[in-house]
């Protein structure tokens, strides 16, 4: 990201990789699971908006510049918190239950961004 010369920015380009992706997606869904049965709305307009903006572009827009800005290694162990994160966050907001194995894997996560991050100290 760093030392790539941009002709476009890549904030720009994150509209044609969606794109893309809802092309081959959408084709591989279309094959396994025959064609959708969709129950079109007002609230499904929201989320898929939602989803496009906050998800997509917004994501990939301070993903970029978080990597451009910070060494890899930094920027790599900051986006292992992720899971963790949306993990307790549906378990908070949406009062899911958060299972043994569920409390496992976060345990390894954040034992794994510890030790990446003593190790950069040392």
């Amino acid at each position: 990201m760093r030392a790539h010369r941009w002709a476009t920015p890549p904030f720009e380009l994150a509209f044609w990789q969606a794109l893309l992706a809802t092309g081959v997606l959408s084709v591989a869904a279309l094959l396994a699971e025959g064609a959708p049965v969709v129950d079109w709305s007002a609230d499904l307009a929201w989320l898929l908006g939602y989803g496009g903006v906050f998800g997509i572009a917004i994501a990939y827009w301070a993903a970029v510049n978080v990597n451009r800005s910070l060494p890899a290694g930094v920027t790599s162990i900051g986006l292992l918190g992720v899971p963790v994160f949306g993990l307790l966050c549906s378990s908070l907001i949406l009062r899911e239950p958060l299972s043994a194995s569920l409390l496992a894997g976060m345990a390894l996560i954040v034992a794994g961004i510890a030790a990446g991050v003593l190790e950069r100290r040392a």
